[in-house]
């Protein structure tokens, strides 16, 4: 949820002030402030739904609490700088005679709205945004604004309006799709202003400028827990996907396998030595990358243009063959024809069919160039292997540092999940320079 945080007031000892409650209807019209509010707490968040608590009692000044029995489900609260709010819940132990409210941003209705995309034969692909058609079927938040009654869309980041992105269908609840599959898949963030009721959405791959704010127990800190997740560490790791996509046609060593050394480098865990060469393996792979790209799309492309030639060769070789067997009988048939009507058309055929040494021609031709290209896939191979060789190759490290990953960091450093023997075998015998 998005709040214009200059507006909000604070007291003289900086605190801010405990804002009005407002009740509504969900069609906007009011029913008014509500009194005997205590015990008022707010979760506010960014990139998903804020929360807000508080009790209300029956009895206020030893009267009935005239908005009590009106705090039910699917009204709306209204504040005028900390958002607008829907009760979702309401509970009383029919005892102390205190309703308890529990309340979502003003989005959470939207987890009301099934939202369905259609599943084809591959998926279905989608462009995310279309800016001179907000409500564009064929877009993303096109189908979105179809269900979000009430909604618009604000700004929306340009990167993130031009990507598309292929759905296996979808049939669930709008907010768990714009929270869940839609940010994943478009690399984005939502977040809703109330005020406005309208959707914007950032680019969560492009850094924001950093601001200088300082946080301490004194001003916004009540509480804090530190925990280190050692268990999501790993040096090595091997991206994958379905129908056998993998990283090697991009990566330049040579395999299906990243690693990343940084954490143990920064935490003195190797020599410095040892350090600056895996620094420099590093740098010398990433500058090698687009070369390495150059090389497979010359394969590709050298690999159809192949495909392509041994298709006409198979073709050609068959009318070869063709007029081969015909030339054989039409000369049996010319020598034992009797009529000379009968020797004529069987001449007319035998000059057809010597255009044959044409097609044999052609035939070497093809075979020709097959060849050519049969050597520079055979040469694109061999480059391939000799970067691969270059950047993988033990002499880049010294043996003594080679003998000190194997015999220290494997055992003492990995992370348990890398301590497979598959996996040893493989970073130590086909990789020794990577621990």
């Amino acid at each position: 949820m998005y709040l214009d945080y200059s507006k909000l007031a604070f007291d003289k000892n900086g605190t801010p002030e405990t804002p009005t409650l407002v009740l509504k209807t969900m069609h906007e019209e009011t029913i008014g402030v509500i009194p005997g509010v205590y015990n008022l707490k707010l979760s506010v968040k960014f990139a998903e739904p804020s929360e807000m608590t508080f009790d209300v009692p029956a009895i206020l000044d030893g009267e009935k609490n005239w908005i009590y029995d009106e705090l039910v489900g699917y009204k709306v609260i209204y504040t005028e700088h900390y958002g607008i709010y829907v009760v979702m819940t309401t509970s009383a132990d029919g005892i102390s005679d205190v309703k308890h409210v529990q309340c979502y941003s003003l989005e959470k209705v939207l987890d009301t709205k099934k939202f369905f995309l259609e599943d084809g034969d591959d998926g279905s692909t989608f462009k995310f945004f279309n800016q001179t058609n907000h409500n564009d079927p064929d877009t993303i938040i096109g189908r979105v604004l179809e269900v979000a009654d009430g909604w618009h869309m604000g700004y929306v980041a340009p990167s993130v309006a031009q990507r598309y992105r292929t759905f296996d269908g979808y049939d669930d609840y709008l907010m768990s799709f714009l929270y869940g599959d839609c940010q994943d898949k478009f690399r984005c963030v939502f977040v809703f202003d109330p005020y406005e009721r309208s959707i914007n959405v950032y680019d969560a791959d492009i850094e924001l400028e950093t601001l200088p704010i300082y946080l301490d127990f004194d001003n916004l800190v009540e509480s804090l827990d530190i925990e280190e997740v050692t268990d999501e560490l790993v040096t090595a790791i091997r991206p994958y996907g379905s129908d056998d996509v993998d990283i090697r046609e991009v990566n330049p060593i040579g395999s299906n396998w990243i690693y990343d050394l940084s954490y143990f480098i920064a935490n003195g865990d190797l020599p410095d030595a040892l350090a600056a060469k895996w620094e420099a393996w590093q740098r010398t792979v990433l500058n090698r990358q687009t070369y390495y790209k150059g090389l497979v799309a010359l394969q590709a492309s050298a690999s159809s243009t192949l495909l392509a030639t041994q298709a006409a060769l198979a073709d050609l070789k068959g009318e070869l063959d063709t007029l081969t067997a015909q030339q054989s009988v039409t000369i049996q048939a010319l020598a034992m024809e009797t009529t000379s009507t009968g020797k004529a058309n069987q001449q007319k055929l035998l000059d057809e069919i010597k255009k044959l040494p044409r097609r044999r021609l052609r035939l070497l031709q093809k075979k020709m160039r097959l060849l050519r290209l049969k050597r520079t896939s055979s040469h694109m191979q061999s480059r391939f292997k000799l970067l691969s060789t270059n950047y993988l190759s033990v002499s880049f490290f010294q043996k003594k540092s080679t003998q000190f990953c194997a015999s220290t960091l494997l055992s003492r450093i990995l992370p348990k999940t890398l301590l497979l023997p598959r996996v040893l075998i493989r970073l130590y015998l086909v990789v020794p320079t990577h621990w």
